[in-house]
């Protein structure tokens, strides 16, 4: 927001408060997180792609990470059981609750919409709110984490995605004067210079007794018990 939007738009006009993420900051601890009112501990789901059953599985996408195998629907949700809080038994009965993620994300428990872009998901939005009876909402986009993570922070087009964002959420609301907005995000990003990749390091690789897991930010290591200093070797080279 402070790079790509004025003071004057929309998000800003409305700026409530700073929250701080946890860790591992990434999509799927955070917004589970948030969706379950657990912490990581209790969900279980704190990283991008865990190993399951033998296999590095993407918990959002039902694929195995390294080879993209596409695996059953809800494979991740029956191996990892999950309940939004708003599903759970004792909610206010006149109230009907909804989710919305994008398509590419498997869910297979609730009222669950999906949607293509974010013209598709403002357009699902609205015409749940324009319905008369009391609803609570809960709507995850997932295109600017993607822009970030394939152009940089500072991109043109996440430059051009934020301000697209900024105008449809405006729109939402004026159309919709009834209805409290929420808008947070999972977690932030930041531009990275220099990195190393681990992933080709040959010598680390040999160490380990599985591939990595969890996330390329917070990655997990299984190291071979012979090799605890054999890999202590490999990131001494890194550092120098």
């Amino acid at each position: 927001m402070r790079s790509h939007l004025s003071t004057k738009s929309f998000l800003w006009s409305n700026y409530a408060q700073k929250i701080t993420s946890l860790f591992p900051a990434t999509t799927t601890n955070c917004t589970t997180t948030l969706t379950t009112a657990t912490t990581p501990a209790q969900h279980g789901w704190f990283a991008w792609a865990l190993h399951i059953d033998g296999k590095t599985v993407e918990l959002y996408r039902d694929k195995e990470y390294y080879t993209s195998e596409t695996l059953p629907n809800g494979y991740a949700s029956k191996k990892l059981p999950i309940t939004s809080f708003w599903e759970l038994q004792g909610l206010r009965k006149d109230i009907t609750c909804y989710s919305l993620f994008n398509e590419k994300i498997k869910r297979t428990s609730g009222q669950n919409i999906s949607f293509t872009d974010l013209q598709d998901m403002i357009l699902k939005l609205n015409g749940l709110l324009q319905q008369q009876d009391k609803k609570f909402v809960y709507a995850y986009y997932s295109d600017l984490d993607n822009k970030m993570h394939d152009y940089g922070v500072a991109s043109r087009k996440t430059k051009k995605l934020v301000r697209m964002i900024d105008k449809a959420i405006e729109k939402l609301i004026n159309d919709n004067a009834d209805t409290l907005l929420i808008i947070t995000a999972d977690h932030s990003q930041f531009d990275v210079k220099d990195f190393v990749n681990i992933y080709a390091d040959k010598e680390i690789l040999k160490c380990l007794a599985k591939p990595f897991a969890c996330d390329p930010r917070a990655t997990a290591f299984y190291i071979k018990k012979r090799n605890a200093r054999a890999i202590q070797k490999g990131f001494s080279k890194i550092r120098e």
